[in-house]
């Protein structure tokens, strides 16, 4: 019983891989080999520390997602729409995450800040979904401790429907994705 769940669980892995390769999203290896044109720098707080004395995995969550809301913001700001939207559940045009991934590399400790690098890819042709790529950095190690993709898809909260991509806002992808 136990190796037949095995089997299966590295089925699922294998048919996981080969759909990401399909749909061309990327991979936590294709994090590495990117320039990222957004830099946030967050300075790690001793409460981010767990019993080991090194940052808890759970916040490192957190200070993904405060990298990708500050680069999504800039994002609108580019586009002309003003900000992002404080209630999405109010906008006619606003992101949502679909998906996350986050590789653990190296620890951090506190005191420490942590370089949060972030770029755009794998744009759809409709400009509706993206990923934002991000590699958190030790400033005071300069070692890797995270990297970590956001699958993000504008939704139209009020039509519960993907809503049309102005140009504007596609010309802002662009501006802010990076090839590998």
């Amino acid at each position: 019983m136990h190796l037949m769940r095995r089997a299966a669980s590295s089925t699922c892995r294998a048919g996981l891989a080969e759909q990401r390769r399909a749909c061309g999203s990327p991979s936590l290896r294709d994090v590495r080999h990117r320039t990222f044109p957004h830099r946030l720098d967050v300075p790690l707080r001793w409460g981010d520390m767990d019993g080991y004395g090194h940052v808890n995995n759970c916040t490192y969550t957190v200070l993904v997602e405060n990298s990708r809301t500050t680069l999504l913001n800039q994002l609108f700001v580019d586009a002309g729409m003003g900000n992002m939207p404080e209630d999405p559940t109010k906008a006619a045009f606003a992101p949502i995450i679909a998906e996350l991934s986050i590789k653990y590399v190296a620890p951090m400790e506190w005191p420490d800040t942590m370089i949060c690098d972030s770029c755009v890819t794998h744009v759809s042709e409709t400009g509706a979904e993206f990923w934002i790529n991000t590699r958190g950095t030790s400033e005071k190690t300069g070692a890797t401790a995270i990297v970590a993709v956001s699958k993000v898809v504008f939704l139209d909260y009020n039509a519960k429907k993907r809503p049309a991509v102005p140009d504007a806002m596609r010309a802002s992808l662009q501006k802010w994705s990076s090839a590998t």
